[in-house]
């Protein structure tokens, strides 16, 4: 090779030097883009593999927070669900709104009435059918309720919540009014009524028991039981405040603690008192202690005036 060859040579040799430099950046380049797709891929996996299992996890929360206030509201297996047509055809019937007078349309539509429906407050409530029963039952099969279902018509003081009515009481159903009233109106606890029959019917099939009892435990005032008996144009007609019948006896007055009429307190015509030396007596004029007649009841009725 002549000196004048030289330069051209080096020439070449650096053109292919440069080429293969060429070559080796693209290859890098080539090995970084799959280098990054890969760790792109890998973390892609990995919040695949993630985010279900933090699904799960919240899932798994929501059950467990959820499952006691289920339980607390339906304590009792329910049956599997039926999905038949007449099923279906009965939920969308009792789905439907039921009108009520003085309710608004919103509550019409929110709070439908039918059997197997909730008891809706401020609303008429139908069932669906003239057997249906809604029933409160207690749940205990050796112990009894202190009440059932309270009532409370009060405003500023309850007869149930501080008048002890319920002390050592065992009573389905209990009624009170009580409080301030600026209404005006006779207070009823319970109040019965029937076009015919009986307004109030008690029945006990114990011993020993009393079908109705009234008790009125102010001294002197009130009355345990009062009875009325017809009126014709607002006037008493001949019906009965009170009838009585008993196999030992129709009626029973329990004798007083001392012998004698009373002496004491106010007393009014027509009352009877039967002394603890067992003679009746009837008031014949109302007073202070008023005035008495005793009813000695022999052979020959001969009233004796007390003087």
């Amino acid at each position: 090779m002549s000196i004048h060859e030289q330069p051209s040579d080096l020439a070449v040799v650096v053109a292919a030097l440069e080429a293969r430099l060429e070559t080796q950046e693209r290859t890098l380049a080539g090995l970084r883009t799959k280098l990054e797709a890969a760790h792109t891929s890998r973390r892609t996996t990995r919040l695949r593999t993630l985010v279900p299992l933090v699904g799960l996890l919240c899932l798994m929360v929501l059950s467990l927070t959820l499952l006691p206030a289920a339980r607390a509201q339906n304590p009792t297996p329910q049956a599997a669900p039926d999905f038949s047509e007449a099923a279906r055809e009965e939920q969308a019937r009792q789905s439907q709104p039921v009108p009520a007078a003085g309710v608004p349309a919103e509550k019409q539509v929110a709070s439908p009435s039918a059997t197997g429906g909730n008891l809706i407050i401020g609303q008429t409530n139908f069932p669906s059918a003239v057997a249906d029963f809604t029933g409160l039952i207690n749940p205990s099969p050796s112990a009894l309720m202190p009440s059932a279902l309270r009532v409370d018509n009060y405003s500023d003081a309850s007869l149930i919540l501080s008048g002890g009515i319920l002390d050592n009481r065992r009573v389905a159903i209990v009624g009170s009014t009580s409080g301030i009233n600026s209404g005006g109106g006779i207070r009823i606890g319970m109040l019965g009524a029937a076009d015919s029959g009986y307004g109030v019917y008690g029945f006990t099939p114990g011993g020993a028991a009393a079908a109705v009892r009234g008790d009125a435990p102010e001294v002197n005032s009130g009355w345990g039981v009062w009875g009325t008996g017809g009126r014709v144009g607002g006037v008493f007609s001949g019906a009965y405040g009170g009838t009585f019948s008993g196999t030992i006896a129709p009626i029973y007055l329990q004798p007083s603690s001392t012998a004698g009429p009373p002496t004491t307190g106010e007393h009014f015509l027509g009352e009877l008192v039967v002394s603890s030396d067992g003679h009746l007596w009837f008031c014949r004029q109302s007073g202070t202690p008023g005035t008495w007649v005793r009813l000695d009841l022999s052979s020959t009725f001969v009233p004796v005036v007390q003087k």
